[in-house]
């Protein structure tokens, strides 16, 4: 087990599939709350929060990360939800 990350919240980008799947599956089985951001294909976040809510909290903000418009709505949208985020992968 990692170091006590249960209940911590993460933003990860890039989870539609692949190795970025694959760490939201890990991140999901330490009870890490997931915020899965980014990408084009909603079908594959939506596919990746299917698989890791069987084990903790996933939130799915699709979107253009090179759009800042994008990013400060999702940001806010972070904010408004979560007090604080522990970890971030891009």
């Amino acid at each position: 087990m990692l170091n006590d990350l249960n209940n911590k919240t993460v933003i990860l980008t890039g989870a539609g599939g692949g190795i970025g799947r694959a760490v939201a599956e890990k991140l999901a089985n330490e009870k890490m709350n997931l915020i899965l951001l980014g990408g084009n294909n909603i079908a594959k976040l939506e596919k990746t929060a299917e698989i890791v809510k069987k084990y903790t909290s996933c939130t799915i903000i699709p979107g253009d990360l090179t759009n800042p418009d994008f990013i400060e709505s999702a940001i806010q949208e972070i904010t408004g939800r979560y007090n604080i985020i522990d970890v971030l992968i891009n």
